[in-house]
């Protein structure tokens, strides 16, 4: 301790170093000395203080008397500590000298650097402004001054920027200001002196080269002015020019207002054209510099707004006189009136036949009767086109104006984009500029001035709606006078509007879709819709391109559907077995040929053969078909529609709210291809609907529950049933017994001979139709055979036999079915089921007529996996129906169906005891051995039948009761 204390006092006490010493020497500093210093005593003291108290414990414990001593050692510690303390304190002092003194030092060097620094700076400023003066005087009075006006000006411009940073001393010391203000006033004179003469000349090459001049020389506000009349000038020069001489050929037309009328079109167009390709090259050519050099002054915004003004005032005064010398707004109102009309003929309902509403004529020629032909015969109800003719004139005429309009459209509609485009970039280079300045302004001085460089809506955007509106308006009636015209190749006589289904390809299976034909009218009907929306998307106007959209939707979803409809309506009609071109019991009838006309075939009279009347009568089925083939035609032609308009939006407008409006519109088509899919399916319901009746009559023959006799059958079971004897053997029987059965299982049964006479009713159309409405069809004919085959066994009794021949029946059924589909989804058993319930009902009948036991009912049920159609009441009637199960037995059985809130069905076979309810240990689905319902949950019961004592319990439907764990 004492030796501790010595070295602080020592280094205490020594004299201070210099400044020079200190910063030179490697020894530590003065408070890393002192650091040290204070540790070492805090770890002396307190080994003083350990030492103190050992001592203290040790003497008390050797001599606890001897409390003197202690209190001596006890005085010398402290005596040392205080020591400590004196030279630590005498130690602060000295560096709290040490440090002022250095401090006051260190100052002192920092400011003479800083002086010295701006000593530096003020002479290469100096230096600089002399040098900048220099350039400038010789660029400037040299002897090809043109040639250094640039030079000069950049000299210029820098010795601003060094006179920017407020350098008084350096300008002081440079003494040349007086030289700079006599040059730089000179260059500036000379420089507007040329400006003004280059733009009075409207010298281009010479405003090139003293344009940068002015945002270098800070001129831009005296230039824009001058800038800005130059270019007035250039763009009127540009789009006044005289177009006359540049319209050399005029196409071949027949007279000489029509050879004017061409000569005004194609100047109307070469004008417009003309202006918007001057003012777009000249915005091209002169913005990009404005920008640069004249930016400052808002050179660039002006030129714009310049540009604009003087385009918007021709271009308005030419679409005007374009728009009055077409008279489009009477035009589109006459248009409007003519559309009204065709949609009242077709969509009122009080048109009548499709066939005899065009005036087609029976008597004409079945191949070479036309729409034209029939123009030529004077009949007034094909003559009257709903006034088209007469309001509008010639087609082409029409179709040539709507070119022209979209042309101007499409002319206007590029320029407004350009234009739009070029003040939208011109305002980001302007908020950029004054966010640049923002920063040297004070919060004062700052601004945040907008300006609207364009008009969200001007003259030429009024126009430009107004001739798209009419544009829309009579494009709209173009495209219903061509579907108009559709509607009547479609439904004429000739053959050659009838073409082979080429979109759906035919399937194998027994010829389906073989010979199906589809007609011109969807082909044609499409394509009109199709040019016109596309013309209208050509224009790039949003507007007219949604108007176009619109008109194509309603088109399609309103015309088109209600045409095809009746079309598909009137040929079902035709089609009804016994009344139409399908035989019937009696085969072909009167009513027959005469539906010959409902699809435009002129019956044959006469001495004609069998063999003739017999392809007449394909060809009318054939034809009736294509009815329902045009409506999947036209289902198919829609989506395509959707998306070629979609590619078309993504391709050819920019994006933005409109654009997107545009996008939904066409979207419209997707639920239109819903209706006309949802149409379909009803028009071959209603075909379906029509053969229902002879379906359900060949299988009341088959099984002999009606019309029995030869004649019954007519031409489809000639030579079957000669006498009674053949019939009945041939007739519904399952009550066999071994020699019946033998004698069943070794000829044809009832159902060959039904399936023969379905297939001679359906093959007829089937082949005729698409595979998918063909599969419609036949689903529809064995389910109502299914219906009927199911009425019949209710009425029969069976046998065991009798049920293995009712399961091989079936199987026979369901095989036939399945050869006679296209689509494989029907391949399996399931799918089948699915699509068509009355089957799934007779192979459960069957299995349900197969047990060998009652008890086996549950294990069948089961097995059915939740898809047990048959209700508790039926299942027992076709249980009764067996002669070797007794009806008190099957009544027992009581089969319920219980409704949980998940709204799942699961069937369950109860059993009662002694009037107690008890769940059978074999549950049908869902439903086990430990199946334990919930305490408190409640059921619905729909039915409880009987107990095993025969007495009945009936409780309401949906009658709810507490289950309890026991239950």
């Amino acid at each position: 301790t004492c030796k501790m204390t010595t070295t602080a006092c020592a280094l205490a006490s020594a004299p201070a170093m210099s400044m020079s010493d200190a910063l030179t020497s490697t020894s530590p500093s003065p408070a890393e000395t002192l650091k040290l210093l204070i540790h070492a005593s805090k770890d002396e003291l307190k080994k003083s203080k350990e030492s103190l108290l050992a001592s203290i414990k040790i003497k008390k414990s050797r001599n606890a008397g001897s409390s003197s001593a202690c209190t001596k050692t006890y005085a010398q510690h402290m005596s040392k500590a205080s020591h400590v303390n004196s030279d630590l304190l005498l130690l602060l002092n000295n560096l709290k000298d040490s440090g002022s003194q250095a401090s006051k030092e260190v100052l002192e060097l920092e400011q003479k650097s800083q002086s010295l620094e701006h000593e530096i700076t003020d002479l290469t400023n100096c230096l600089d402004l002399r040098h900048q003066t220099l350039v400038a005087c010789e660029a400037f009075f040299c002897d090809s001054p043109a040639a250094d006006l640039a030079t000069a000006s950049k000299a210029i411009q820098a010795y601003r920027e060094v006179l920017v940073r407020d350098n008084k001393n350096a300008l002081a010391m440079a003494d040349c200001d007086a030289r700079f203000r006599e040059v730089e006033a000179a260059l500036v004179d000379r420089v507007l002196k040329l400006y003004e003469d280059a733009v009075s000349a409207g010298d281009l090459e010479g405003l090139s080269d003293l344009t940068p001049l002015l945002g270098t020389l800070q001129l831009a506000d005296q230039g824009v002015g001058l800038y800005l009349r130059y270019s007035k000038a250039a763009v009127m020069k540009a789009i006044s020019s005289d177009v006359d001489e540049s319209v050399d050929e005029i196409g071949i037309v027949d007279g000489e207002d029509a050879k004017n009328n061409q000569k005004k079109n194609i100047m109307l167009q070469a004008q417009l054209a003309k202006i918007f390709n001057g003012s777009v090259t000249h915005l091209r050519h002169h913005l990009p510099m404005v920008a640069h050099a004249l930016g400052g002054a808002d050179g660039d915004v002006g030129l714009v707004q310049l540009v604009n003004v003087e385009v918007e005032k021709r271009a308005v005064a030419l679409l005007r006189e374009f728009c009055k010398d077409r008279d489009l707004a009477n035009l589109c109102a006459r248009g409007e009136y003519v559309s009204t009309q065709i949609e009242d003929r077709f969509i009122a309902g009080d048109a009548g036949s499709l066939f005899s509403l065009f005036g087609h004529n029976e008597d004409g020629d079945n191949n070479k009767s036309s729409s034209s032909s029939a123009h030529a015969t004077g009949d007034v109800r094909l003559v009257d086109d709903c006034g088209f003719s007469s309001e509008l004139g010639e087609v082409a005429e029409l179709d040539a104006l709507l070119d022209e309009s979209a042309l101007v459209l499409q002319y206007t509609e590029a320029y407004e984009r350009f234009i739009r485009h070029a003040a939208e970039e011109v305002a980001k280079a302007r908020a950029h500029r004054n966010r640049l300045e923002q920063k040297t302004k004070t919060q004062e001085e700052k601004s945040t001035d907008e300006i609207e460089i364009i008009a969200r809506y001007t003259e030429l955007n009024e126009i430009v709606a107004e001739i798209g509106g009419n544009y829309s308006g009579l494009e709209r009636t173009l495209m219903m006078g061509n579907m108009q015209r559709a509607f009547i190749n479609g439904t004429s006589s000739d053959s050659r509007n009838y073409t082979e289904l080429a979109s759906i390809s035919a399937s194998p299976t027994h010829g389906v879709g073989s010979k199906a034909l589809q007609t011109s009218l969807v082909e044609e009907t499409f394509y009109a819709a199709q040019r016109s929306t596309l013309r209208a998307f050509a224009t790039g106007h949003t507007g007219t391109a949604c108007a176009a959209a619109n008109f194509c939707a309603d088109a399609i979803g309103r015309v088109l559907l209600e045409v095809l409809s009746k079309r598909a309506e009137e040929c079902a009609a035709a089609l009804k077995p016994g009344k139409g071109l399908l035989a019937g019991q009696g085969g072909l009838s009167k009513q027959a040929l005469a539906a010959l006309s409902t699809v435009g075939i002129q019956a044959t009279k006469g001495g004609e053969t069998s063999d003739l009347k017999r392809k007449q009568v394909e060809d009318g089925i054939a034809r009736a078909c294509a009815a329902f083939n045009d409506m999947e035609i036209a289902v198919t032609y829609t989506r395509q529609l959707e998306t070629q308009f979609q590619n078309e939006v993504e391709n050819g407008f920019p994006a933005g709210d409109l654009t997107e409006q545009l996008a939904m519109c066409i979207k419209s088509l997707g639920l239109i291809a819903d209706d006309l899919d949802a149409a379909s399916k009803q028009s071959i319901d209603g075909l379906s609907q029509q053969i229902l009746p002879r379906v359900r009559a060949i299988v009341n023959d088959a099984v002999g529950q009606e019309n029995t006799g030869a004649a019954a059958m007519g031409s489809v079971t000639v030579g079957v049933m000669s006498n009674s004897n053949t019939v009945s053997s041939v007739r519904m029987n399952y009550d066999l017994d071994d020699e019946a059965y033998e004698l069943s299982q070794a000829g044809d049964g009832y159902l060959s001979r039904m399936c023969s006479a379905l297939d001679d009713l359906l093959n007829p159309i089937r082949t005729h139709l698409s595979p998918r409405l063909s599969d419609a069809v036949m689903i529809a004919a064995v389910g109502g055979a299914a219906k009927r085959i199911e009425a019949a066994i209710r009425k029969c009794r069976f046998t065991a036999l009798g049920s293995l021949s009712l399961d091989a029946d079936v199987r026979q059924f369901i095989a036939y079915t399945k050869e006679r589909l296209a689509f494989p989804q029907y391949s399996s058993k399931s799918g089948l089921y699915t699509a068509c319930l009355p089957i799934a009902r007779l192979s459960q009948i069957s299995m349900l007529m197969n047990v060998a036991d009652l008890d086996d009912v549950a294990d069948i049920m089961r097995r059915a996996k939740g898809s047990w159609d048959l209700h508790a009441e039926d299942s027992k009637t076709f249980l009764n129906l067996r002669v070797d199960f007794e009806s008190k037995k099957v009544n027992a059985l009581a089969m319920t169906t219980f409704e949980f809130n998940n709204n799942l069905h699961f069937g369950v076979i109860l059993h009662f005891d002694h009037l107690f309810l008890s769940v059978a240990s074999q549950t049908v689905i869902g439903l086990n051995e430990g199946f334990c319902p919930k305490k408190s949950q409640s059921y619905g019961i729909t039915h409880l039948n009987q107990c095993n004592d025969g007495r009945n319990i009936t409780l309401a439907s949906q009658t709810a009761i507490g289950l309890n764990e026991g239950f």
